[in-house]
């Protein structure tokens, strides 16, 4: 029998997902169902496994201690998470093939124009992001406007911005709330 020292047995499982991962799952096709299902429902169930483990043998007896209200709280605020989780997993098994529908209605403007969009952009004083963002924006085909929302007045991203040929959007108070503490 092979025996593993507690560090290499902690790294086995992990090394297994991981092989799992790289040899089977890119034959996978994540259209159908089944796989999906067949995955999500796995996790959930290893997540339902350690919350089942979690409240038999780690949760100090209960009473009215400290040790026994933080260990059980925190216990519940696991099994809520995992609930959580588990409603979020149910949610993304669930999945519709639109391709044939988005081809369809793939050009639904024509024989007319195409239609324009305005693009906002959030910048603070970061030169390179605002050029990068301005040149992707404008490279879209659908590109109309391109607005540059910032709380700042410094000069040289305003100039930055002209040259870039984006509009600036500035709030109309340029300071940060008082506070007490």
């Amino acid at each position: 029998m092979l025996l593993l020292s507690p560090i290499a047995a902690a790294f086995a499982g992990a090394a297994f997902i991981i092989g799992l991962r790289l040899a089977v799952f890119p034959l996978l096709n994540p259209i159908k169902w089944y796989w999906r299902a067949l995955l999500l429902g796995t996790a959930a169930l290893l997540s339902w496994r350690y919350v089942l483990w979690r409240f038999i043998e780690t949760l100090a007896p209960l009473d009215w201690t400290a040790a026994a209200l933080f260990s059980w709280g925190f216990a519940m605020l696991e099994a809520l998470t995992v609930l959580s989780s588990s409603i979020a997993l149910f949610i993304l098994s669930r999945v519709k093939e639109r391709t044939a529908e988005a081809d369809q209605h793939s050009e639904w403007w024509l024989p007319g124009e195409a239609p324009r969009v305005d693009v906002f952009i959030t910048t603070y004083k970061f030169h390179h992001d605002l050029q990068r963002a301005v040149g992707r924006t404008r490279a879209h085909d659908h590109w109309r406007d391109g607005y540059s929302l910032s709380s700042s007045s410094d000069f040289c991203s305003r100039r930055r911005r002209q040259e870039l040929g984006a509009a600036t959007l500035r709030a109309s108070r340029n300071r940060i709330p008082r506070t007490l503490g």
